[in-house]
């Protein structure tokens, strides 16, 4: 094989449900986060890119790279940046894109699609070999959807129209309310693998909470021990399976 040839085939193995520089953010020095379960399973230390993170290939290429790390994460990233550095926030619908693309994404984390699902009917077997292989990872990497002989299209990709479809939808729940930043000087901030609540931890320090825009506050709210507790207490009862932080 050409060694400057692509292997399509290698495209979007791995794909985080939630941005991996913000889980470093709870992260020691071997970019690991300690992790307390639900189910009251003893608490451990993963790596931030453990399997309770990662998914493997459960969406398209085009969402992963294209909708996600070019798109909604680079534009939620740049707001990130500007929390961290003390900056005021810029663009609350980055903000709630992100919000909003995490919940979606977890959402099939936890139930992952392998199905195939019939679009057309027409006679023929679905293709397979090398040479469809190298069909299907050359379509997804053009960001198509490629259908088979048989007429179904893979579950990564009912997957990646469903995430589509309902973050069109459901993105203007977002319009009644703006961002605030919640800071702790000491830390003690912990994040859930997920919430219900449209709240993004962004370190044991920054936390985001989108507010009623009459409640709304431009500057940053120190927080109290209070107020670290009841966020906390939040993480733990809203998460899905896990929740994790620094120590």
């Amino acid at each position: 094989m050409n060694k400057h040839k692509k292997d399509f085939r290698s495209i979007g193995k791995r794909q985080h449900y939630h941005m991996n520089c913000v889980i470093k953010n709870f992260a020691n020095r071997k970019n690991e986060v300690l992790v307390n379960f639900k189910n009251n399973e003893e608490p451990c230390r993963e790596h931030t890119n453990s399997e309770l993170f990662v998914a493997r290939e459960l969406w398209s290429n085009e969402l992963e790279e294209r909708i996600g790390s070019q798109g909604i994460e680079r534009r939620a990233q740049g707001q990130f940046k500007r929390i961290l550095n003390g900056e005021t926030i810029c663009s609350h619908k980055a903000l709630s894109d992100y919000d909003l693309f995490w919940k979606l994404r977890h959402h099939e984390f936890l139930n992952p699609n392998r199905d195939r699902y019939q679009l057309f009917d027409f006679p023929g077997k679905a293709g397979s070999g090398a040479g469809w292989n190298d069909a299907a990872a050359y379509a997804e990497r053009e960001n198509m959807v490629l259908v088979s002989p048989d007429g179904t299209i893979s579950g990564k990709d009912w997957t990646t129209q469903r995430i589509k479809d309902y973050q069109s939808h459901n993105s203007p729940q977002y319009k009644v309310g703006l961002w605030e930043v919640l800071y702790s000087p000491n830390g003690g901030f912990i994040s859930a693998d997920c919430y219900d609540k449209p709240i993004i931890p962004l370190s044991p320090n920054y936390l985001l909470l989108c507010a009623k825009k009459r409640e709304h506050s431009k500057k940053s709210i120190l927080a109290d021990k209070d107020d670290i507790e009841n966020f906390n207490k939040i993480a733990r009862e809203e998460c899905r399976s896990f929740w994790f932080s620094y120590e």
